[in-house]
């Protein structure tokens, strides 16, 4: 990812800091945050660099749509926390993952749940005529 101002610039701004420019001027001359001039007036005293430091390497956070699949195939009753811990990620990843592969984690399907319904008027029907 490049840097939003070159060293250049950078070192521009940090010697006219040094060179006696309040750090008013600077801010409204070179249109920075005075946040971003005390972070490079920092590192040019620290480390005499004003380049960005390293980024860390980019972990690939997509889960194995496979292993996942497989995993709840095998284990159908873990928790989304379980499944986590499984791949050392969070449940939320989890989750999504599951979504996007269309797997369900509800208990009841609907033609469980609707045959529940039909039984339920069928016992209220059934007590009324007894009385």
């Amino acid at each position: 990812m490049p840097m939003a101002y070159s060293k250049d610039f950078r070192w521009g701004v940090v010697n006219n800091v040094k060179q006696g420019m309040t750090w008013n001027e600077v801010v409204d001359i070179f249109r920075i945050s005075r946040q971003t001039l005390s972070n490079w007036l920092k590192m040019a005293d620290k480390n005499g660099d004003l380049s960005d430091p390293p980024r860390r390497e980019y972990q690939t956070r997509k889960l194995a749509a496979n292993e996942l699949k497989e995993l709840v195939e095998k284990q159908p009753d873990l928790t989304l926390a379980e499944y986590a811990e499984h791949f050392g990620c969070r449940y939320q990843a989890v989750a999504n993952r599951l979504k996007k592969l269309g797997i369900t984690r509800k208990k009841k399907h609907h033609s469980i749940k609707n045959e529940m319904k039909s039984k339920d008027k069928n016992t209220l029907t059934n007590s009324t005529l007894l009385k």
